[in-house]
């Protein structure tokens, strides 16, 4: 059974913030994150930072990627917590 987090839906403003959230609190350096994602440091950070001007953008893939080398599923758990719950009960 899937157990929510209350209020991740609420501390999180996207995904994306879950990612960069447990990447930068990881006790695994960003260099061995970036390698079992099979990219290089700078470029994941660059896509982290998803400054709108830069080419690079974490994708649905890069997700998978991090989901598996990480095993925090913690942005899933927010798309659901978001997107699955009615608003009533994200609330209580």
């Amino acid at each position: 059974m899937l157990s929510l987090e209350p209020g991740l839906a609420e501390r999180f403003d996207s995904a994306l913030d879950c990612v960069r959230a447990g990447v930068y609190s990881s006790h695994r350096p960003l260099k061995a994150i970036a390698a079992e994602m099979d990219t290089s440091v700078s470029t994941l950070s660059r896509k982290l930072a998803a400054h709108p001007d830069d080419p690079r953008h974490f994708t649905l893939a890069d997700l998978e990627q991090y989901v598996c080398a990480t095993g925090d599923t913690t942005p899933i758990s927010w798309l659901v917590a978001r997107y699955m719950q009615p608003a009533a009960d994200r609330r209580q």
